[in-house]
Formats: structure tokens, C-alpha cells, sequence
């Protein structure tokens, strides 16, 4: 299962292309929509920050640490 699980992951990674993220954007607006879920999340960083990675990936990851963190 576990198996499964990681090549389902890889497959998915691999068909994203890599872009310029600007990550301070996507965790600003990330934790502005937790905050407007009613969970208590800010960001405090950079106003931009760029980064050539996989934008859904990395919101995925980004979003999965910080609704851990929340909980």
C-alpha cells in the first residue's frame, strides 16, 4: 500500500512543470484563507520571496505543514 502510495505521488510531481513561485504570496495567501476559516494563522516574511518549484505541489506541502501545525 504504501508502495502505491509513493509511486502515486511521484507520478503526480512529475507531470507538474516547475514555474517561479513567489513563496511569500502563496503562504500569505494560504494563511488568509485559514483565517478566514476561522483558525488563527498569519505570515510574517518577505513580501515576495521567488522560487522556481511545482506551484500545486508546493501549496499542497505548504498547506498540509501548517494545517499540522494548527492542529
Amino acid at each position: 500500500m504504501l508502495q502505491s502510495t509513493l509511486s502515486f505521488a511521484g507520478d503526480d510531481v512529475g507531470a507538474e512543470a516547475t514555474n517561479p513561485v513567489d513563496l511569500a504570496m502563496l503562504l500569505q495567501s494560504l494563511c488568509d484563507n485559514l483565517h478566514d476559516a476561522g483558525k488563527e494563522a498569519s505570515y510574517s516574511g518577505p513580501l515576495h520571496l521567488t522560487y522556481e518549484g511545482r506551484p500545486v505541489s508546493l501549496r499542497r506541502a505548504f498547506t498540509n505543514l501548517v494545517d499540522n501545525a494548527l492542529k
